[in-house]
């Protein structure tokens, strides 16, 4: 965003060292330092006007360049992404534990707990067989290093034969020992989306001076015949 704030201010130039801007809804004047921070400052404070609002007075005092609110919408979202810092968490925190769309569903809650330890048990005690049966069969699975597996057939391969036997089982039982939901999103009374994490010692993907490698994981689970299954799960690491 820095760069593109100096190429915007190149292709201002040249202006006077003071700016000045009246919005004719408050009859009101403001003059800001001749900065690339300034003049977006100045297309915030337009937005919702209901007239053209901003003008710049350029060296020349005869020109009077005035743009028109339309024009400079795409830059004052850019003003504001700017000036406003974004509400996220850093790499490694977590947030409270939250849950929706259970108003009307109740009854599911306590579904989605045994399908989350089912599919714990299944991880922990690294059995291929129990693992993909708590999956679609044309599940789609992606891993933090962008493997991708588009049936429980290929990924039940994958697991058997490179995951599990890569590490010792005790680094599946410390994964599970170390898992938590982060949130749980019901969308109707047949769709659910589970956010988990845990730490653990798979991989080298952990971070200098961290003892444990942090990953996420966001399973999409669909409900037929009263039987959870994953759809998708997409698992991402928190690095630097």
């Amino acid at each position: 965003i820095g760069k593109r704030l100096k190429e915007l201010a190149l292709m201002e130039q040249p202006f006077i060292k003071d700016v000045q801007t009246r919005c004719d809804h408050s009859r009101q004047f403001r003059t800001f330092g001749d900065t690339p921070l300034a003049r977006l400052q100045i297309l915030r404070n337009s937005i919702g006007s209901s007239s053209v609002c901003t003008s710049w007075r350029r060296t020349n005092p005869e020109r009077i360049r005035t743009v028109k609110l339309t024009q400079l919408l795409p830059l004052a979202v850019l003003a504001i992404s700017h000036i406003a810092p974004a509400d996220a968490q850093e790499r490694r925190q977590v947030p409270d534990y939250r849950e929706t769309g259970f108003e009307q569903h109740v009854q599911l809650s306590p579904e989605l707990d045994d399908f989350l330890a089912a599919y714990a048990a299944a991880w922990g005690a690294q059995d291929t067989d129990s693992f993909i049966a708590l999956h679609h069969e044309d599940t789609e699975w992606i891993n933090a290093y962008a493997r991708m597996f588009q049936s429980g057939d290929s990924l039940a391969v994958f697991l058997e034969e490179r995951l599990f036997p890569a590490f010792s089982a005790e680094v599946s039982r410390t994964e599970v020992a170390n898992m938590r939901r982060l949130s749980t999103r019901l969308i109707g009374d047949d769709v659910a989306v589970l956010h988990l994490y845990t730490d653990g010692n798979r991989g080298q993907s952990r971070n200098t001076g961290e003892t444990a490698r942090r990953t996420h994981f966001h399973l999409v689970l669909s409900r037929t015949a009263g039987e959870w299954k994953v759809e998708h799960t997409a698992i991402m690491d928190a690095r630097n």
